[in-house]
């Protein structure tokens, strides 16, 4: 048995956010000698409750590796909702921008069990990718529900470029005062939290909840009862609008290119 394949799987179950609890059943299992196994791990954020399944499997060289999870996120009065979410592998469905070609680039650090659960609540996460030129860069994601891949995933897309600390600046947050709690508001919103804040406004405070919105390039901002503001909801369909404008427009232009080279073959041919 490779002690130090057991404790490298060890502590990337950990920092994937499974912490230890499962140790004695990664050292039962691997002790065994089975070609694969399954391990179950239930937590809950809030009132909201995530059941994961953590698939383990031998190579032909006898270590074992953690491939996958799939989470299941179960919240009152909803339909639970699954995911499969990969380890470290090129195989993670992350889409860039429609026709660009995406084959050869994969998300370079694993989505942690946290990150996953605010994917799936519709939310998104700033990941490092790795290009086929081996180059890293900063990507921000999120799940697109109206999407569904071959093997019954939702599709994970990368969103435009959106500047969080332009965005953050603009509001009179309290905590950007201070470069400490700036730099932990500013990681929490790219982990996909709903991140607690203080508004100031003609210096009375106000107690808020933001999270980053890449897909409308704001910043959604809720009360204390976590309902979105009328203002900021008709700021987020203004976008979707201009967002929807923006690709009939370009879906058109592709076209009058598409005509304008078929006319032109044809003339090349002498057809009229």
């Amino acid at each position: 048995m490779n002690e130090k394949n057991i404790e490298s799987l060890k502590k990337q179950v950990m920092y994937t956010g499974f912490g230890n609890l499962l140790d004695m059943d990664i050292d039962k299992n691997i002790k065994s000698g089975v070609p694969d196994f399954q391990l179950k791990y239930n937590h809950e954020f809030g009132r909201d409750k995530v059941e994961a399944n953590l698939n383990f499997r031998r190579s032909e060289q006898d270590n074992y590796f953690f491939n996958s999870y799939e989470l299941q996120l179960n919240k009152e009065g909803s339909e639970p909702l699954k995911q499969l979410f990969y380890v470290n592998r090129p195989e993670q469905a992350i889409k860039k921008g429609e026709g660009e070609d995406h084959k050869g680039e994969w998300v370079n650090s694993t989505i942690t069990l946290k990150e996953a659960y605010n994917l799936m609540e519709g939310r998104s996460v700033l990941k490092e990718f790795v290009s086929k030129e081996s180059e890293k860069y900063a990507n921000w994601v999120n799940i697109d529900f109206k999407e569904i891949d071959d093997k019954g995933n939702y599709q994970i897309k990368r969103r435009p470029d959106f500047d969080l600390e332009a965005k953050l600046a603009t509001l009179p947050i309290k905590e950007l005062s201070d470069e400490k709690t700036r730099k932990e508001l500013i990681d929490s919103l790219q982990k996909g939290n709903r991140q607690s804040v203080t508004i100031i406004n003609d210096g009375v405070e106000q107690k808020l909840f933001v999270e980053a919105s890449p897909q409308f390039k704001t910043i959604n901002r809720y009360d204390g009862s976590l309902k979105l503001g009328a203002a900021q909801r008709e700021t987020n369909d203004q976008s979707a609008k201009q967002d929807q404008k923006e690709g009939q427009k370009a879906g058109k232009d592709d076209e009058v290119h598409r005509n304008s080279q078929r006319r032109s073959s044809r003339k090349s041919h002498g057809i009229s």
